[in-house]
C-alpha cells in the first residue's frame, strides 16, 4: 500500500462525520490527490508526450507476455485499445495483474508501473476514451469501433519506478 493510499485509509477511518459512501467510493473521489502523489511532474510530462508503451500480461501457463501498444494517459490511467480475441484481452480477463512501461532510448528514461487492468466494452467511459483516441489517432479515426467491438483496457497503477527523469 502507498504512503499516499495509507493517510487516506486513515483518513477514512478517523473522520468525525464519516461519509454517506463506502471505501471504494471514497477512494474513487480521492483518485486525483493520490494521483498527484503517484507521480512527479516530470513523469507526468513524459508519460503524457509519449504515446507508445509496452505491457505484460500474464498466460494461463504463468509466462509473460509483452506486446507494444498505443496508450492514453489520463488522470492517473493508462489506456489502451484492443480487440477482443487477442491474448493480453483473454490474459486480463483471467488474471488483472499487469505491467507497463513507457521508455525512451537516448536520453535512457522510463517510467515503469504494475497494477491491476479493467476490461471495458461499453459504458461512458468506453464512449469517452474511444473519442480520445480517435482524437489523438489516425488509424483509430481510420477504423472507429462501438460498443461491444474492442476492449478498452484500462490500467490502474499501484507501484511506480522511472530513471532519467531527475526529481520533482
Amino acid at each position: 500500500m502507498s504512503k499516499a493510499t495509507e493517510r487516506v485509509l486513515y483518513a477514512f477511518l478517523h473522520m468525525s462525520e464519516r461519509p454517506q459512501v463506502g471505501f471504494n467510493e471514497y477512494i474513487a473521489a480521492m483518485r486525483p490527490l493520490l494521483w498527484a502523489e503517484m507521480f512527479t511532474p516530470r513523469e507526468k510530462r513524459f508519460l503524457e508526450s509519449n504515446e507508445l508503451c509496452r505491457i505484460a500480461t500474464i498466460s494461463e501457463d504463468n509466462s509473460p507476455h509483452l506486446v507494444p501498444v498505443c496508450y492514453i494517459f489520463k488522470d492517473g490511467f493508462f489506456y489502451i485499445v484492443s480487440d477482443l480475441e487477442t491474448k493480453k484481452v483473454k490474459n486480463l480477463m483471467r488474471d488483472k495483474r499487469i505491467a507497463l512501461l513507457v521508455d525512451q532510448y537516448k536520453p535512457n528514461k522510463a517510467v515503469l508501473v504494475s497494477g491491476e487492468a479493467e476490461v471495458i466494452t461499453m459504458g461512458d467511459e468506453f464512449r469517452s476514451i474511444s473519442q480520445e483516441f480517435f482524437k489523438k489517432f489516425l488509424w483509430a479515426r481510420r477504423d472507429k469501433w462501438g460498443e461491444g467491438e474492442v476492449a478498452i483496457i484500462k490500467v490502474n497503477p499501484l507501484r511506480r519506478i522511472s530513471w532519467g527523469l531527475g526529481k520533482g
